[in-house]
């Protein structure tokens, strides 16, 4: 388990602490904090938290598994379960919060580089929107949504390559490839609607640090962008989809022509194949086998009807 405790400044910076026993002045005192955990284990998670003497349903919503978002109210605390875009996977990760009046809480499944980039930025001089829990929250939803950026840009120009490369080339785009980029838009499209279901809970928080605040604009703001990405991911998933339908008929209509081909292939080779049977059968009185040069002469025919064959096939079309 790794853990990191940060002070928020009256100037809404953050600032890096040493770590300190955990104490239930923590709740309500003046300072405003906020306690980083990584990957930490259920039973580290409780024996962490056991000096701030939180209800027993808290702790047990913090130690439960879960596969999806969450929001659970207790006496002036909020318990919020937030997804974001692990790469490389169509299900998002979690983080959860535990937001107290003046403490915020997270517990990340592993290391969380956005939150790394954050918490960087703020002790550096970053600004939160004002010195407060909320404020720190919707700043850590806020990077948490930009995560997905990277994602979701790539795949769209991935997308964009196979489009016109289906269009010029189509045996340069293999499905694989398509597979992939359906795997990644699924995963931003699931982290997107959880991320939507989450920000909308909290705007309906009646908690007297969440009710009424300036924060709470923000979060509003932050529906409309989320609302514009699902869509964006919809139209992605869509092109896919078309890009696949594509694929599929192209790859069909190669088969077809092969087949074609074949298939006018041994017409043209039919009627010689007959007269080559016929001539083999086994028969004393087959007619013309006492013909001088007949072997030549029954050659002659076969390559006649093949030429003509070829001939009559080419001026159909059937070679097109």
């Amino acid at each position: 388990m790794h853990q990191k405790l940060y002070r928020l400044e009256e100037d809404s910076t953050l600032t890096l602490q040493s770590l300190e026993d955990v104490s239930q002045e923590w709740i309500e005192d003046e300072t405003t904090r906020w306690l980083a955990f990584d990957s930490a284990e259920p039973d580290e998670i409780a024996a962490a938290l056991a000096s701030l003497k939180l209800d027993t349903l808290i702790i047990e919503a913090l130690s439960e598994e879960h596969a999806g978002p969450r929001l659970a109210l207790f006496d002036r605390s909020v318990l919020l379960s937030m997804p974001f875009y692990l790469d490389g996977s169509n299900s998002p990760a979690y983080l959860t919060f535990l937001s107290l009046p003046t403490t915020l809480i997270t517990l990340s499944p592993g290391t969380n580089l956005p939150l790394e980039r954050l918490s960087t930025e703020l002790t550096s001089g970053r600004r939160l929107i004002e010195p407060s829990v909320p404020a720190l929250l919707y700043s850590i939803i806020d990077v948490l949504g930009d995560a997905n950026k990277g994602p979701f840009f790539e795949c769209r120009r991935i997308i964009a390559e196979m489009s016109k490369h289906i269009e010029s080339d189509p045996a340069t785009v293999d499905l694989g490839d398509i597979l992939e980029s359906k795997r990644v838009v699924d995963g931003l499209i699931n982290t997107f609607e959880d991320q939507l279901y989450c920000v909308n809970a909290l705007l309906n928080v009646k908690v007297n640090e969440f009710s009424g605040t300036t924060v709470q604009q923000y979060f509003r703001d932050m529906i409309g962008l989320l609302t514009v990405a699902h869509r964006a991911s919809l139209r992605l998933e869509s092109r896919l989809q078309d890009l696949h339908q594509h694929y599929l008929l192209t790859l069909q209509d190669t088969t077809n022509r092969r087949l074609k081909v074949l298939t006018v292939l041994s017409s043209i080779y039919l009627p010689a194949t007959l007269i080559a049977g016929i001539y083999g059968m086994n028969f004393p009185d087959i007619p013309a086998l006492g013909i001088p040069h007949g072997y030549f002469i029954v050659l002659g025919i076969m390559a006649t009807v093949i030429v003509g064959q070829i001939l009559y096939f080419m001026k159909k079309g059937w070679f097109s």
